[in-house]
This record gives structure tokens, C-alpha cells and sequence, in this order.
């Protein structure tokens, strides 16, 4: 079940993305800020929400999101998207250090 709703959140936010439709990316952010409120300690879930909110141009909302999805033991090709995601969005928001 939660596996379902988590593809499904993934999926609406692909759409949002490719069509830059706002509407679609914020109804995958709720559903997967849901999905935190009762799985919070699952990183592929944190780290969706921070591509998530990158996706809606909220940068800098998205930094706590990649940082806690870093710390909850992100692995696998996730964790390669992670960690580029947040370097971008560092380097865009001018967070050298």
C-alpha cells in the first residue's frame, strides 16, 4: 500500500515536472508529505519530498529534505540523485562553502 501511493506520488511529480504544472506538483508534495507523517523515518520518502519541492522551485525548502534523507541511510542510485540534487541546489541558492 504504501509502496503504491509512493509511485503514485513519484509519478504526479514527473508529470508536474515535464508539464511545469504547479497544480500537479504540489498535489505530489501533499501526498508525500502525508506518506512522511506516518513513515517519517523512510529515506526514499524524505528524498522525494525534496526533489518534490526542487521541482516546485523551492530550493531552499528542499535542503532539510535531502539533508534527512542523507542521514536516514539513502543508498543506491537514489543516493547518486541525492547528493546532486543537493549540490545544485546549493550552487543555485550560492551556498559555496
Amino acid at each position: 500500500m504504501m509502496r503504491d501511493r509512493l509511485a503514485e506520488a513519484i509519478r504526479l511529480r514527473e508529470e508536474g515536472r515535464a508539464k511545469q504544472d504547479q497544480a500537479i506538483l504540489k498535489e505530489a508534495r501533499t501526498l508525500l508529505l502525508d506518506l512522511a507523517a506516518v513513515y517519517p523515518d523512510d529515506a526514499e520518502i524524505i528524498f522525494q519530498i525534496g526533489v518534490a519541492h526542487d521541482n516546485s522551485g523551492l530550493g531552499s525548502e528542499a535542503i532539510p529534505y535531502y539533508v534527512r534523507s542523507l542521514e536516514l541511510g539513502l543508498s543506491g542510485p537514489d543516493l547518486e540523485r541525492c547528493l546532486l540534487g543537493l549540490g545544485s541546489t546549493y550552487r543555485y541558492l550560492g551556498y559555496y562553502q
